[in-house]
């Protein structure tokens, strides 16, 4: 099975599709998934029309559902430590705490998430991530125009830690810090658990 990735950053869009060889009946050890196409676009984020056919073209022989992960957009990453409660309540809990933290949100509407961590102390550790909804669909509308389905949208903070959790096996309660380094543009990471506790990017935009 192929899956496609772009990453929106303020200079280039890349995009990669990932085949991982599904295993027959369970038995035997799978492969590794292996890259079967790269493409890389220069961008500029006041030409949003030539991205979007230049991506028509790229795209050819390539699956259009992706995962995107935008950089640059101006964001918030917040941890609270909340009474374990249903997954609604808790996202009601969360939205309510991140209104009144110190540092405020982006302007509202909002794109937002919740992410359920361990629990301590009788307390659940909960991440949120906030987004300004005007500005993500405006910085992924050249892949919409592009027929791209979107299938989820992510933060570099929030792509570290899908990739931390990945390694939780090995040390699941591990405070875990990833960076990511791009010619342009650099993010780093603090993670636990799946929440990420601490995020900064280094590329002219706010992201707290």
């Amino acid at each position: 099975m192929a899956r496609t990735g772009i990453e929106l950053l303020p200079h280039a869009c890349r995009i990669v599709e990932v085949a991982s060889p599904a295993r027959l009946f369970g038995g035997g050890t799978p492969e590794a998934p292996r890259v079967t196409a790269f493409r890389e676009i220069p961008y500029s984020g006041g030409d949003s029309d030539a991205l979007t056919a230049e991506l028509r073209a790229a795209l050819k022989g390539i699956g259009r559902r992706a995962s995107v992960a935008v950089w640059g957009l101006r964001s918030t990453h917040q941890v609270f430590l909340l009474p374990p409660a249903a997954p609604a309540d808790l996202e009601a809990v969360a939205r309510r705490e991140a209104r009144t933290a110190p540092g405020g949100l982006p302007a509202p509407p909002l794109a937002d998430a919740v992410i359920a961590g361990a629990v301590r102390d009788r307390r659940r550790q909960t991440g949120y991530a906030a987004v300004a909804a005007d500005e993500l669909r405006a910085r992924i509308q050249p892949l919409l125009d592009a027929v791209v389905r979107v299938e989820s949208v992510t933060t570099p903070a929030l792509a570290h830690a899908l990739l931390a959790s990945q390694r939780r096996a090995l040390l699941p309660d591990a405070v875990v810090a990833v960076l990511s380094v791009h010619a342009q543009s650099t993010a780093i990471t603090v993670v636990n658990g799946g929440v990420v506790l601490f995020a900064r990017p280094y590329n002219g935009f706010a992201e707290e």
